[in-house]
């Protein structure tokens, strides 16, 4: 399973079939299991929704599965 962390429009063209293929891949992740989760934060900060922006990691754990 492959987890694209910088995942925006820039990244994304369509091919000659009209399919949308995905093309920068070099903050991608491969995960060894479905139920594996990644802790790190990466990526553009611009893209980032608020929600994720704005954690304390203090006090709180979050899913975004």
């Amino acid at each position: 399973m492959k987890l694209f962390r910088d995942l925006k429009l820039e990244h994304a063209v369509i091919c000659s079939a009209g399919h949308i293929r995905i093309v920068d891949y070099g903050l991608g992740r491969l995960l060894k299991t479905p139920d594996e989760v990644c802790h790190t934060f990466c990526g553009t900060y611009t893209y980032m929704a608020p929600e994720v922006k704005f954690i304390n990691l203090k006090n709180k754990i979050f899913s975004y599965l």
